[in-house]
């Protein structure tokens, strides 16, 4: 039996989703998905044409498209010009559908002795990068891949220290210290819960660790995981995109800019 390369056979699987906008809701996640990884969090570069052909693609499919994201629902304002509604922000720790309300948990007291472990450990390397998230707090290493290990260490005993209410997640080149309960698959299913995702098919783009709850929660609502720049059946999804470019042509053609739809 023939194997299809990952782009050919994903945009295959998802013809049906740009013919079919009434049937299916579009989740993506940001960094590494929509657009490429950059050496700093605030080096990223978002093209000027996609808070547009998302905003585009969001009337096309009936309002039903979102993001999830590590980003919070305030940097993704202002990287997206505001043209997208429905959020979830900080790995799914805050969400904002239709109405508008922005819901988010309420960090743990342990997180402000965690911050403080952090930045502690951070001054003895100006390479490291803290990304200060408000419920979470990302640790780079992109710069200083001499102190993964001790990294991972850190955080991994920080987790440990705050019993359950805090945990640590490896992404690329950093891993996050983020407030338990909530993560990028329950955001999704929380989505598909309401007016106008529910009752329609999710599609759902990632690429990193952190994505994997989303194809989780994809694949048991019968959708569409779509992993991009790595193997499918090494993250839990049904195919895979080469690259952001990939995801980002498949945006364009839902959002009907190659159809001229409006």
């Amino acid at each position: 039996m023939m194997t299809l390369p990952a782009d050919t056979a994903a945009n295959h699987e998802l013809e049906k989703v740009i013919a079919q906008p009434s049937r299916f809701a579009l989740f993506f996640d940001v960094d590494g998905t929509l657009i490429e990884l950059a050496p700093t969090p605030e080096s990223v570069v978002v093209p000027s044409d996609l808070p547009l052909a998302i905003a585009r693609a969001s009337n096309r499919y009936g309002g039903a498209v979102a993001l999830l994201s590590g980003r919070s629902i305030a940097w993704l304002d202002q990287r997206f010009e505001g043209k997208v509604g429905a959020i979830g922000g900080l790995h799914g720790l805050e969400r904002r559908g239709r109405t508008g309300l922005i819901e988010a948990l309420v960090p743990p007291p342990y997180l402000e002795v965690a911050r403080l472990m952090i930045d502690e450990f951070a001054r003895q390397d100006e390479a490291i990068l803290v990304e200060d998230k408000g419920l979470a707090i990302a640790v780079h290493y992109r710069a200083a891949q001499d102190r993964r290990e001790a990294i991972e260490t850190l955080l991994a005993d920080i987790a440990i220290q705050s019993e359950g209410a805090l945990e640590a997640i490896g992404g690329k080149a950093l891993v996050e210290l983020r407030t338990a309960g909530a993560d990028k698959g329950s955001a999704l299913e929380a989505f598909m819960h309401e007016s106008p995702f529910n009752g329609r098919i999710p599609v759902f783009f990632g690429d990193d660790r952190t994505d994997e709850d989303g194809f989780r929660a994809v694949r048991q609502l019968g959708g569409i995981a779509v992993a991009v720049g790595r193997p499918a059946e090494e993250v839990g999804a049904m195919v895979s995109l080469s690259e952001p470019a990939s995801v980002r042509a498949f945006l364009m053609r839902a959002a009907g800019v190659d159809e001229g739809v409006a």
